[in-house]
């Protein structure tokens, strides 16, 4: 899945991503998966992964919703010093109609 977003007003944070899964599914994007569940057309996948957020090092925590109909994403991060983990962003993303 490719993933690529624009800020018109910050084009320096734009990001443009793939989401590539390892052939055995224990890493996406080199992020380790911690959980997968499925509950009827929807999957969650929780990684985790050592990260840096603002030049710290950090404990990074995804997690991913895919369904037919939606997409959302949502980072955790928890500083290696000991503060409160917090939600540095999340996305969620809807289909409104079918495909072409």
């Amino acid at each position: 899945m490719r993933l690529e977003l624009k800020y018109p007003d910050e084009p320096s944070a734009y990001d443009r991503s793939m989401l590539i899964a390892s052939d055995e599914g224990r890493t996406l994007n080199s992020e380790t998966v911690m959980s997968r569940t499925k509950v009827d057309d929807e999957v969650t996948i929780v990684t985790a992964s050592e990260c840096e957020d603002d030049g710290r090092p950090a404990q990074c925590e995804v997690t991913y919703t895919l369904s037919p109909k939606v997409f959302e994403m949502k980072k955790i991060v928890a500083l290696s010093s000991g503060e409160a983990p917090f939600r540095r962003n999340a996305y969620a993303f809807v289909r409104a109609a079918k495909p072409d």
